[in-house]
């Protein structure tokens, strides 16, 4: 029997965005199945395989694939169907359009409807089978299934349906108040093991470089460590850093946060969490007093996704182009700079550890003319996502700012970049998707968590406070 002819067979017709977001989604759903690639999906194809950017390297590479399969064989072959891996079977449409299959308001110029037309047409050509459309696109979901065809979304990279299930990177340990010295042995040696803490308290599975908070179930004593999985498993005791000067994080969160970024063993940080919650400062924070012990530069990455009605060409250079989508990155390494503290005063890489303050009138002039001699030796670099491909990146802090609008591929793209000595750290806001074909639990920063969580070289934190200021944290909360 081939595939796709049985009772239990699918049929399926994968949308362009399937394709270019998980290149692989051709194996995935040929699993035993069939696969129909329609017509109007090659065209896409060919409309961005030459975009400068992650989706024209994804479409090059899903119409290489196609053209590896086509190769050979005889146009009869190519309709008939070709094998595919795992009993799958890779059918190419000939685009063959019916009257019969059409509707009242069909418009032969949209590709979502001729991609329907063509389901409704195997649907009838093989009416055992369990005929799917396969797209990320929400409204062409909408669209198909009142015209009687089966629509779903992509799932392989679904690991989650919904936020809730995220892994938060952090853990609550209750332990008895007789074992309330554990807690002054974690502050005094800075280390305690691991399975001193866990006979003590009820079973629970960690991750390495989880963020736990250790508290006694009486009096609430509080101890902040991370849990190290190495020979033997420890809690490392996390303290908020003391200085007079400078930006420091102001709760917990943001001391787990900074202790991440601040772990030489972990060389991949995500941060998500709401806006406000500090994800992006404590980043770059991290990554600034780290330079030239840690690392040589920093390189911070945004996807130039606008919000709103697109403000059309913008001319000038790149880094003029590019300006608008740098300024949250600019102010943040600003304030940085400035050390907007009470006893304040401007930090610059060469005074780090000095002390002494300004005028505070003269700091946001100084905080740009350090920033601005930075960003010119390079030490500072800011850049779009899509002019990543084709570096290798050493010795770097890498910060991957607004991940949750980069998809699978270019997060892939930007890890693959990164060489010996090079930290890489994603921060983003899945609440805050701005790109079509991508959702809170589908985004490049979301599978990224699913799959790394448990790795050693790995840690994660959800952040969950608003600290910019009441009305943001109203705003996250009410809007």
């Amino acid at each position: 029997m081939h595939p796709g002819s049985g009772p239990e067979a699918r049929v399926y017709l994968p949308d362009t965005n399937v394709l270019v977001n998980d290149p692989d989604s051709l194996f995935k759903l040929g699993r035993g199945n069939v696969v129909v690639i329609p017509y109007p999906v090659v065209r896409e194809l060919d409309h961005l395989k030459d975009a400068l950017n992650g989706t024209g390297a994804a479409a090059r590479r899903v119409v290489h694939l196609l053209d590896d399969y086509q190769s050979g064989r005889e146009p009869s072959r190519l309709v008939e169907g070709i094998p595919l891996p795992e009993s799958g079977l890779l059918i190419f449409d000939d685009n063959v359009l019916s009257e019969i299959d059409a509707w009242d308001g069909f418009d032969h110029r949209s590709n979502d409807d001729r991609i329907i037309l063509l389901a409704r047409k195997w649907k009838r050509l093989r009416p055992g089978a369990h005929v799917s459309v396969v797209t990320r696109d929400v409204a062409m979901r909408v669209k198909a299934r009142p015209l009687g065809v089966l629509a779903e979304d992509y799932r392989d990279d679904k690991r989650i349906s919904s936020l809730d299930q995220l892994y938060s990177g952090a853990a609550t340990i209750e332990i008895p108040e007789a074992c309330a010295s554990l807690l002054t042995d974690l502050h005094r040696e800075t280390r305690v093991e691991a399975s001193r803490v866990l006979e003590a308290a009820a079973p629970c599975t960690l991750l390495p470089n989880q963020c736990c908070t250790i508290r006694t179930a009486e009096t609430g004593k509080v101890a902040h460590a991370i849990y190290k999985a190495g020979s033997p498993p420890h809690f490392r005791v996390v303290r908020k850093p003391e200085s007079e000067r400078g930006i420091t994080p102001v709760n917990a969160e943001q001391a787990f946060a900074h202790a991440l970024l601040s772990d030489p063993e972990i060389s991949l940080v995500t941060l998500a969490g709401s806006a406000g919650s500090g994800k992006t400062l404590m980043a770059l924070l991290a990554a600034y007093q780290q330079l030239r012990e840690g690392y040589s530069r920093l390189i911070i990455y945004r996807p130039n996704i606008e919000i709103g009605q697109s403000l059309g060409f913008l001319p000038g250079t790149l880094d003029e182009k590019f300006a608008p989508w740098t300024r949250p990155v600019i102010d943040n390494l600003e304030l940085i700079l400035r050390g907007l503290t009470r006893g304040g005063g401007i930090i610059s890489l060469e005074e780090a550890g000095r002390a002494g303050g300004r005028n505070r009138k003269e700091e946001p002039a100084r905080a740009v003319a350090d920033l601005q001699e930075l960003v010119a030796r390079e030490i500072i670099e800011i850049a779009p996502i899509s002019y990543l491909r084709g570096r290798s990146i050493h010795d770097a802090f890498i910060v991957a700012d607004e991940a949750q609008n980069m998809n699978h591929h270019e997060v892939k793209t930007l890890l693959t970049r990164s060489g010996q000595g090079t930290k890489v750290v994603f921060t983003g806001d899945p609440d805050q998707v701005d790109v079509p074909d991508s959702s809170a639990v589908t985004n490049g920063l979301i599978q990224l968590v699913e799959r790394f969580k448990g790795q050693e070289e790995f840690g994660h934190l959800t952040m969950t406070t608003t600290v910019r200021s009441r009305l943001a944290a109203l705003a996250a909360s009410l809007l």
